[in-house]
């Protein structure tokens, strides 16, 4: 992986470490722009089941009223949007600096 991110221990002593540096290929970007997505959907993913459980929480809870639950919902889901754009943001963020 240390390859794939541009550079290699050529060699150590007691003092001092000696890398070198190697140009990142297409072939390199495209896969880590993948595990990028990658890691995005996963995310997305995360975020939907933390997202469900609470609503399954909420329609269990017998000692929260109908309008707190309805508020709590709206700020989950607030806050659950808030954050997918993020992700979102960085995945874009990401994408482009390994495309240049």
């Amino acid at each position: 992986m240390n390859n794939q991110l541009g550079y290699k221990v050529e060699r150590s002593t007691k003092d001092e470490t000696y890398f070198a540096l190697t140009p990142i290929t297409t072939q390199i970007k495209e896969k880590l722009i993948k595990e990028v997505k990658s890691l995005t959907e996963e995310g997305k993913k995360n975020f939907r089941l933390i997202h469900q459980e609470l609503k399954n929480w909420l329609k269990k809870e017998p000692h929260i009223s109908q309008d707190q639950k309805k508020n709590y919902e709206k700020q989950a889901d607030k806050l659950v949007k808030e954050y997918q754009d993020k992700l979102l943001e960085a995945e874009e963020k990401k994408i482009k600096e390994l495309s240049s």
